[in-house]
């Protein structure tokens, strides 16, 4: 159950601070960006199948 909690608090620093990261790094952020949100959409979608499944599912 700690490893999920821990991808969430992840997740939610992606969407804040890694973004602005991302920009500074410039082009090559982009395209780091770009393959990144592909992760990290397939990660998210696991992450909601598996808190579907578990029966502490409240995000």
């Amino acid at each position: 159950m700690k490893r999920e909690r821990s991808w969430r608090e992840r997740d939610a620093e992606t969407q804040t601070g890694g973004r602005t990261q991302e920009r500074r790094a410039g082009r090559q952020g982009e395209i780091v960006s770009g393959l990144f949100e592909c992760c990290r959409l397939s990660h998210y979608a696991k992450v909601q199948n598996a808190c579907r499944a578990s029966p502490q599912g409240s995000v």
